[in-house]
């Protein structure tokens, strides 16, 4: 019976599903014919924006290029002196229809040797422009040259000493580089066609225009591209430029459009009225010249007007509310709710019916069920006496298991309380030896200065006493030596590192200590990499890998230079700072004896020397200050063929004290 009301069940979801996808599916496809027709509506609209778009730029350019080709232009000397008043009305006509109905802000003609950073010999001032308009007049008075500018105190458009300085070094800048590009693409015109004159622009820049800025004092209002034209004289070389000056806030009366922007990709250059908030997560894609893959309307679409050196393009996008909040889009989206809804009603009914039948079914299946049950309490009973003993057999095994860890537990607690007394004793230790090696060390020093006078009072003495002088240097040197060891080990203090080259580092320590080893000893330097920055204690690290460097020597020339490996050995130790995966590695190995197995087990126990003379800290000092820069001391050797210290640490150090 169960079986037949499942295939009932399913046979009702199943209905639903099918017709509940079958209004879907009628849904889905209204979705993508409006959706289809309101990108086809909006690339219309766009192609409208990007031919207005069009038509301003290529204005600008046939403006500059007509400009380009005026005799008065095409002949004018460096300072404008033969500027004819006609060429000067003409020009003021071009700039009044530029900044009036493409907001250009200023108009140059520009020399091809422009250098801002060079004085004129005639104005007494650095180099600028030849002619600059930026102000509309009906007159041709705005037009000055740079001649002009200098030597007349009261001009058309001369601002008075309260206004704002103009920056003019970064506009000139890129002037000088267009002027560059220009001369070496077309030095000379036979490299153009016909009417097709080069028309290039440049990065957004701090320009002159000072209208917004003093307003606002924001940078950005006075930022704006460069757009130049090339002209050449009568000879037909390349003589400079006609440039126009377009401000980046007045990009959007160009454009004209709350969904479009005007990019330049290769100039970083991207602007645009993007006023719409939910469009404001797509600056990303604008900067990059790329479509917003999220939105259901957006394209790129290149200017026909042609930039020689970086194409334009116009990128255009649409919030997906306009499509959402279209009445297309609500019309079916409200069909096909009260579909649903129908769905949903008929299939409740059915459901209901379904549900009662099984109620009826389920009250004769609970008779049957109570005097089955009866059957199976004998059942169960045996079954629980069962259960009940294996029970009291998992609860032996779990008491068992408990005694094995309780007995496992206290013997990790008895090695934990053995290794707490080590402690205890290697700290008491470490307080001993800093007593001791800072009450000695005072009367070193006083052995050490008198040694000094001594020596140079009996300077011109005929008592020779050098010799024992020179043994009472050389003990209070080793004396110093071991206190320093002893308070390296027992030192606690944090570190006090900075950032070293450890190239330079490891150079300038390996120069000054190979000069105190036996001259029959041979240090080598191997550097890996050319620079390696880390964060070392310079000082105590230092003394680790001197440390090193003696024990290095010691083993293989005595103190009184007879050769422990043999009359024909050559002694040599070689040096070798690396990287790798773990940080910096200094390794530290000679050719001497090597270390026999039975000290190898004890070398870096504190007090454990072979020597006669030694303290057996060296090597637990140089462990100790390795691990407060969180690395390590790595000791391998083979006998007769020499040992080899690896000392390695992170490329920043912990700063961490040792226990």
């Amino acid at each position: 019976m169960a079986r037949i009301f499942a295939i009932i069940w399913l046979t009702l979801a199943t209905l639903l599903a099918v017709f509940s996808y079958a209004v879907q599916q009628r849904w889905t496809e209204n979705m993508i014919q409006a959706r289809q027709h309101y990108i086809d509506l909006s690339h219309k609209d766009t192609m409208r924006g990007v031919e207005n778009i069009e038509n301003k730029v290529k204005s600008i350019y046939e403006n500059l290029r007509t400009l380009s080709y005026l005799p008065g232009v095409r002949e004018i000397d460096r300072h404008g002196t033969n500027f004819t008043p006609d060429a000067r009305i003409a020009f003021q006509q071009v700039y009044n229809n530029l900044a009036l109905n493409l907001a250009v802000s200023e108009l140059y003609i520009v020399p091809v040797d422009l250098a801002p950073d060079r004085v004129d010999p005639i104005t007494l001032k650095n180099e600028m422009p030849i002619m600059i308009f930026d102000q509309l007049t009906s007159a041709a008075g705005n037009g000055l040259s740079d001649h002009e500018q200098s030597v007349k105190t009261a001009n058309v458009g001369k601002r008075s000493a309260t206004e704002l300085q103009e920056v003019e070094e970064f506009e000139y800048q890129q002037l000088v580089a267009q002027m560059k590009w220009l001369k070496a693409n077309y030095g000379s015109v036979e490299k153009i066609k016909g009417f097709d004159v080069p028309f290039i622009s440049g990065n957004e820049t701090i320009t002159n225009g000072n209208s917004a800025f003093t307003q606002s004092l924001k940078e950005e209002t006075r930022s704006g591209i460069i757009f130049s034209v090339p002209f050449y004289g009568p000879d037909g070389s390349l003589k400079g430029a006609v440039s126009a000056i377009l401000l980046s806030n007045k990009v959007d009366a160009l454009v004209q459009s709350n969904n479009l922007a005007l990019i330049n990709v290769n100039n970083g250059y991207a602007n645009g009225d993007l006023s719409d908030m939910s469009l404001k997560s797509s600056n990303s894609f604008v900067k990059e010249g790329r479509p917003d893959k999220n939105l259901i309307y957006s394209e790129v679409l290149p200017l026909s007007v042609i930039d020689s050196r970086s194409p334009w393009y116009v990128w255009a996008g649409l919030s997906d509310n306009h499509f959402n909040e279209s009445e297309v889009v609500k019309s079916a989206t409200k069909s096909r709710r009260q579909e649903f809804l129908t769905l949903a009603g008929i299939g409740l009914a059915a459901a209901i019916s379904i549900y009662l039948m099984q109620v009826n079914l389920a009250q004769a299946r609970r008779l049957n069920q109570v005097m089955k049950n009866e059957r199976d309490l004998s059942a169960k009973a045996e079954a629980e006496a069962t259960l009940s003993s294996e029970t009291f057999q998992s609860l032996n095994n779990d008491i068992w298991r408990l005694n094995s860890d309780l007995a496992e537990k206290i013997k990790l607690l008895t090695q934990a309380q053995e290794d707490i007394v080590e402690k205890g004793k290697m700290a008491q230790l470490g307080n001993l030896v800093a007593t001791v090696a800072h009450e000695l060390r005072n009367p070193l020093g006083g052995v050490r200065t008198t040694t000094f006078l001594l020596r140079r009072k009996l300077k011109d003495s005929p008592i020779d006493v050098e010799a024992q002088l020179d043994r009472i240097e050389v003990g209070v040197s080793r004396c110093d030596n071991i206190i320093s060891q002893l308070l390296d080990f027992s030192r606690t203090q944090p570190l006090s590192t900075e950032a070293k080259d450890l190239n330079l580092w490891l150079q300038d320590l390996l120069v000054e200590e190979a000069a105190k080893l036996h001259e029959d000893i041979t240090v080598c330097c191997v550097l890996s990499a050319p620079e390696i920055f880390a964060e070392i204690d310079s000082e105590r690290l230092r003394r680790g890998v001197i440390n090193l460097l003696t024990n290095a020597a010691d083993a293989m020339v005595s103190k009184t230079g007879i050769k422990l490996v043999g009359p024909e050995h050559r002694p040599e130790i070689i040096v070798e700072l690396q990287r790798s995966a773990r940080g910096v590695e200094i390794i530290v190995r000679d050719n001497g004896p090597g270390i026999p197995a039975e000290v190898m087990s004890k070398i870096s126990e504190p007090l454990f020397t072979t020597k006669s003379f030694g303290t057996g800290l060296g090597l637990a000092a140089v462990r100790k200050v390795v691990e407060m820069h969180g690395g390590g001391l790595e000791i391998s050797s083979v006998p007769g063929m020499g040992a080899s210290f690896t000392i390695w640490f992170p490329m920043k150090a912990t700063k961490t004290i040792a226990a």
